[in-house]
């Protein structure tokens, strides 16, 4: 066994950076796309959430309609308590 045998051949190194090279860019393209991707999507839902909150506040709530909704959110925290538990 030579130590030729072991190395590889300049020509094989060029396509080993080659191929390193086109994998890093690709997966940094990959992430950038998808960073921006999200970006988009965090924007646009927070514009919604935005929009939603201001037709929600021109809406009229009555007393009673407070105490159903307390109730509701206590029942259902009840309820992830007793599933939480057991």
């Amino acid at each position: 066994m030579t130590e030729s045998s072991f190395r590889l051949s300049r020509r094989d190194d060029y396509y080993l950076f080659g191929f390193v090279g086109l994998f890093l860019w690709t997966s940094f393209s990959l992430w950038f796309y998808l960073f921006l991707g999200g970006r988009h999507f965090l924007q646009a839902f927070v514009e919604k959430c935005l929009a939603q909150c201001s037709a929600l506040m021109t809406l009229s709530f009555s007393a009673m309609d407070g105490v159903r909704l307390s109730l509701s959110l206590g029942l259902f925290v009840l309820l992830l308590v007793s599933l939480a538990k057991s």
